[in-house]
């Protein structure tokens, strides 16, 4: 689902580094920052994500101001756990984080299980929303600022 994006780009809760590599696979993507809150998944990031456009950082999107602004792009699949327990909101702020960095008509790229309330934020944040498919009990957003 995820298209061939370009230009500047952030990987909000990167964990392991997948999607990143994606991301990565096009030529046209010049840097992608790759950020989480766990330090386990950053270390493992370094370890699957060796693009030299890449630069990873250990932090917590909800109280770190990253510094990431006017990007071409965001992906995330953002987690909805947090201490064992369902949290809702923790999807909302990377949602929230992903509008604030992008530039005008950039695009967020969102992954999220089906169940998960998103759509009213995505709404609030963003001029445009498409659902770009919904399967297997996940949905996936292309939001537009």
């Amino acid at each position: 689902t995820l298209p061939a994006l370009k230009g500047a780009g952030a990987d909000l809760g990167c964990g392991l580094g997948i999607l990143a590599r994606a991301v990565l696979a096009s030529p046209a993507v010049t840097a992608l920052t790759l950020v989480d809150v766990d330090r386990r998944a950053v270390e493992m990031a370094r370890r699957n994500v060796g693009d030299p456009r890449s630069s990873i950082r250990w932090a917590d999107i909800r109280a770190a101001d990253l510094g990431l602004t006017r990007l071409d792009f965001v992906v995330t699949n953002p987690p909805f756990h947090d201490g064992g327990t369902e949290d809702q909101k923790l999807g909302q702020v990377f949602i929230r984080r992903a509008a604030e960095a992008l530039r005008p008509g950039g695009s967020l790229w969102l992954t999220a299980n089906a169940h998960l309330p998103y759509e009213r934020v995505l709404a609030e944040a963003f001029k445009a929303v498409t659902v770009k498919a919904s399967a297997h009990g996940y949905k996936v957003f292309e939001a537009r600022k």
